[in-house]
């Protein structure tokens, strides 16, 4: 590569300062569209709030309200247990005006052999509704317990 094929000094600085300004205006429209879906949901959080407000549920908001979190509690695998459960959901769907769906499973406490099931409303992306159940003797899931071991080197001074 030879120096006389480079682009002028001049002409250089003027084509990194134009790219600098088209990464400036892009960035700031993105920032202006992600402002605007933020606010969306930040709406939808605090109109969830007031919908959930008379249920008498344990509810969480954190920060500005962006995020929401209902906390349902303990049910049973009993008939009174399932009954209790299947009510909440119906007090929950009716508040909210949509379906909830299971977003995960997870060990809320491996001794007890209790596990943790997330929910989410689907027109209110950003509220988690939780509640624990007990596993079911026989059924297909289990917990297991993984250990882990690792090897690294030592070496004296």
């Amino acid at each position: 590569m030879s120096i006389d094929n480079l682009t002028p000094l001049p002409e250089a600085i003027l084509d990194l300062r134009r790219e600098v300004d088209r990464d400036i205006k892009s960035y700031a429209r993105m920032m202006r569209d992600r402002a605007a879906e933020r606010i969306s949901e930040l709406e939808s959080t605090r109109l969830a709030a007031q919908l959930l407000d008379g249920l008498g549920l344990e509810v969480e908001g954190y920060g500005r309200l962006a995020w929401l979190r209902v906390e349902l509690g303990h049910f049973p695998n009993s008939h009174r247990g399932n009954r209790r459960l299947a009510l909440a959901w119906r007090k929950l769907r009716r508040a909210l005006g949509c379906r909830l769906e299971q977003r995960g499973t997870d060990v809320a406490d491996a001794r007890k052999k209790t596990v943790a099931v997330q929910l989410r409303p689907v027109d209110f992306p950003a509220v988690r509704i939780r509640y624990t159940r007990p596993l079911k003797k026989g059924g297909k899931c289990r917990i297991v317990k993984h250990t882990y071991t690792s090897t690294s080197l030592v070496c004296e001074s």
